[in-house]
């Protein structure tokens, strides 16, 4: 694929990939580069875990072009920096960090008992169906309020829709 643009041809080989893992009974597929963690199928990745010192929302960096640096991820940082960093009631505080991780820094943060949760995101779903965790369930909300105007905010315009017959 092309990583960094938002192309066609980046979704063909992240689906036949995501087919080989269903089959193989896994629900996604890790994209590493040079054992570095990218993306998951078509997806930003993220992961909420914590270091030796605080807890942290972690994604990799998209200043090396590695990722697409989309509007989803954008969004879901910027909501998160502003809305985490004094924390959230019943949540703790979390320090958003772009970075390079590896699987044997998720390894080693499950085997420490340091991973509290993982999810993913894109453009046309901003984040994963079904279970997730609290930090992924209270972003998604943001984001879903933003988008459909139950949330005054400055990027959702609601236009009123005008029927002409």
């Amino acid at each position: 694929g092309f990583r960094y643009a938002k192309v066609g041809a980046n979704y063909g080989p992240s689906l036949m990939a995501n087919a080989e893992a269903r089959a193989r009974g896994c629900d996604q597929v890790l994209w590493l580069l040079d054992v570095m963690v990218t993306e998951a199928g078509a997806s930003n990745f993220f992961v909420v875990w914590r270091s030796q010192d605080r807890m942290q929302l972690v994604t990799a960096p998209s200043e090396n072009k590695i990722i697409l640096d989309g509007v989803t991820i954008r969004s879901i940082l910027q909501l998160s920096r502003e809305r985490l960093y004094e924390g959230t009631p019943g949540l703790e505080t979390i320090e958003i960090v772009e970075r390079n991780f590896t699987m044997d820094d998720i390894d080693q943060t499950i085997e420490d008992g340091r991973m509290i949760e993982a999810f993913v995101a894109e453009t046309a779903i901003p984040m994963v169906r079904g279970d997730s965790g609290e930090y992924a369930t209270l972003i998604k909300s943001w984001l879903v309020s933003i988008m459909y105007g139950k949330e005054d905010h400055e990027w959702g315009v609601v236009i009123d829709e005008k029927v002409y017959f």
